[in-house]
């Protein structure tokens, strides 16, 4: 193969990969679901046929399935996803979060769910791009996914 050729290979190659991380700014409001704690799952997805599958379900519907869900991918290798787990408190102070993402090729990553276990009726799902830096402003009712600044 010509060396310009296999250069042009890399740099495209290059160009569609991350293999670096999710970044997460965190902002919890005083009063945030119903001045309850939140349960919050974000999940990595690398399979294109599995995001269409979770990107229906409501947050109530994602933590009533979650093991089962997980049960059922648990075979598949590459993992077909990665769940990150916390649960915060209103007004709680939450350092950045730097979720490391496997190296992936982002045509093939769909990318990331967030599902939050408000008490307040809602979706309570959000979408973000895999590599990205996003802040999570988790209100009252909802929360929101934005561009971190």
């Amino acid at each position: 193969m010509r060396p310009t050729l296999l250069l042009l290979l890399l740099l495209i190659g290059l160009a569609g990969c991350c293999s670096g991380t999710l970044n997460m700014k965190v902002n919890i409001a005083e009063k945030a679901n119903q001045n309850s704690p939140i349960a919050v799952d974000l999940l990595v997805v690398y399979d294109e046929d599995v995001f269409q599958e979770l990107i229906g379900l409501t947050a109530k519907e994602w933590f009533a399935k979650r093991a089962q869900i997980l049960k059922d991918l648990s075979s598949n290798d590459p993992p077909a996803l990665e769940l990150r787990q916390w649960e915060w408190i209103p007004a709680q102070q939450v350092s950045p979060q730097m979720i490391p993402l496997r190296k992936l090729i982002l045509s093939q990553s769909p990318g990331a769910l967030i599902f939050a276990d408000y008490q307040s009726p809602g979706d309570h799902r959000a979408f973000t791009q895999a590599c990205a830096s996003v802040t999570v402003d988790f209100q009252e009712e909802d929360f929101a996914v934005r561009p971190a600044k």
